[in-house]
């Protein structure tokens, strides 16, 4: 059976990701457990509407999933001797690669987003304004050119044989 937007593990994703910033960056970071209720609530609300709408758009759920992880600021850095600086962006990187891994889990290839694009995101939602449509469009752009380039892959495997 094939995933869907019910029975995406949002909250396992989201740690697994909180441990891999810890160790990418060095640091250590705790969930708040207000913050991750607040987060569950939008996305059991967001989920309850997709399925009375009959409309489960992925790049919508990505979206909106990353702006309440962006808005609630679930994620806290704790200050340790050991802490080679800080990670003012520990939420924003979090909810861009959450966004992106609930899109991998449910599209049939997945997408990727380069370093350099990541971090200037992340960047942006820390100190720009968004909105769920915008980072909705951004995954629905990067869903986009990946279908394209499948077709593109399936056009040039056609032509070879």
């Amino acid at each position: 059976m094939s995933p869907t937007i019910t029975t995406v593990n949002w909250k396992a994703s989201l740690k697994t990701i909180v441990s891999w910033l810890e160790k990418r960056y060095k640091t250590k970071l705790v969930l708040n457990s207000v913050g991750i209720n607040e987060v569950e609530n939008q996305i059991k609300q967001l989920v309850t509407v997709a399925i009375v709408n009959n409309h489960s758009d992925i790049a919508h759920i990505a979206g909106t999933t990353t702006y309440w992880i962006v808005k609630l600021q679930p994620i806290q850095e704790v200050h340790v001797a050991t802490s080679k600086g800080t990670l003012i962006v520990a939420n924003e990187l979090a909810a861009v690669l959450l966004g992106t891994a609930i899109c991998n889990e449910l599209l049939p290839a997945p997408i990727s987003l380069p370093s350099a694009f990541l971090h200037k995101w992340a960047s942006s939602l820390r100190y720009g304004i968004h909105s769920p449509v915008t980072c909705e469009l951004i995954f629905e752009a990067f869903i986009s050119c990946n279908k394209s380039a499948a077709m593109a892959n399936v056009d040039q495997q056609d032509v070879s044989n």
